[in-house]
């Protein structure tokens, strides 16, 4: 038997990781929460009104300790919920570093050299 093959493409990981990130624009600066993370893009809620297509930079949590800015596109609206496309998506690597450092960032701890 072959592979099932199904009518649309195979979607990356997906991670329902929620936390909190800056997004900024020309005209200034909002919070905004991240419901899911891909490598690609996110889901986020936001009580501001943002447009669709327009370019904003993201501050995310990193492990420098120093927020990660990551530029990324506006591309759906939902209410309150957006979907961003990452101009530079997230390794596979950085991405898992990402996911440990908001779940479960012992597991960093345990992979650092020397420890």
């Amino acid at each position: 038997m072959g592979s099932y093959r199904g009518e649309y493409p195979k979607r990356g990981l997906r991670l329902a990781l929620c936390f909190p990130v800056t997004i900024k624009m020309l005209s200034g600066s909002v919070e905004a929460m991240v419901e899911n993370l891909s490598q690609q893009g996110a889901r986020l809620t936001c009580d501001r009104l943002l447009a669709i297509d327009q370019t904003v930079r993201m501050e995310m949590p990193d492990l420098s300790g120093k927020p990660r800015e990551v530029r990324a596109k506006m591309r759906w609206r939902r209410d309150q919920q957006y979907g961003v496309v990452f101009d530079d998506t997230f390794t596979l690597g950085d991405f898992a570093r990402l996911a440990a450092l908001l779940q479960a960032p012992a597991l960093l701890e345990e992979a650092a050299p020397g420890a």
